[in-house]
This record gives C-alpha cells, structure tokens and sequence, in this order.
C-alpha cells in the first residue's frame, strides 16, 4: 500500500493531467488517494458549511415569499370571479322557464300514437303447454 499524499495543484503538477485528459486517469497515476485528501480544516469546513446553510435558508424563504404572494394574487383572482359568475348566475336564473312545447315534436308525438296504436299485438301464448301433441305417443 503507498503512503497517504496531499495534493496540491501547480502549473508542474497540473501539465501532465492536461496530457491525460482526465482526472481519473491521472489521479490513478499519481497513486492517490482520495480519501485521505484534507485540504481544509475543520474549523474553515464549519465556517463553510455555515455559510452554505445561510445562503440556502435566505434563497428558500425567498421562494417561499414568492410562491406565497403567487398564491395570494391566485386566491384574489378566483375570488373575483367567482363573485362575478355568481351575479350573472342569480340573474340568468330568474330568466329559466320551462319550455315551451315545439309545435313539431307535438304533430310528431301525435302521429307517434296514432301509429302505435294500430300496430299489431299477437295473442299471448302459453308457454306450458308444448308446441305440438305428437298423436302417436
């Protein structure tokens, strides 16, 4: 196992991973190991860190301040309209009547029973009796 490095980038060091063209190929050439890299110290990682969070909390309370009035000015919206649809709703009712019998669909009814009552009904038949008696049984 080789002994654990801390890298430190430089024009020196930096000129051979532009000719690998890769940051895997040339860390596994310079045999490093990427878990023992600590470039920071605790302290500077928690101010960091801390700064990070403060810049993440002001960003989402932004959103949040945002969709909520975004929210609001949708809730006034549907507000509004719903108080207008429901005047034109209380007027409109007032003019509803039932209505009124088309003078065609009445002449079509008539003829429509007229017709069905001179339609022919065969009798009921009977159905416990059997169609034919078989007079050789």
């Amino acid at each position: 196992m080789l002994p654990r490095q801390i890298v430190r980038l430089s024009a020196s060091n930096f000129m051979p991973m532009l000719e690998l063209r890769s940051w895997r190929r040339w860390i596994k050439a310079n045999h490093i190991d990427l878990g023992s890299i600590n470039l920071f110290t605790q302290d500077e990682k928690d101010k960091a860190f801390a700064q990070a969070a403060v810049i993440v909390k002001g960003y989402s309370d932004e959103l949040v301040m945002r969709w909520s009035s975004e929210i609001d000015t949708y809730l006034v919206y549907a507000g509004l309209f719903s108080a207008i649809l429901t005047a034109f709703n209380v007027e409109s009712y007032q003019l509803l009547q039932p209505a009124s019998p088309d003078p065609t669909s009445v002449v079509l009814q008539h003829i429509s029973l007229q017709l069905s009552s001179l339609s022919y009904k065969p009798p009921l038949i009977n159905s416990s009796y059997p169609a034919f008696r078989c007079r050789q049984c």
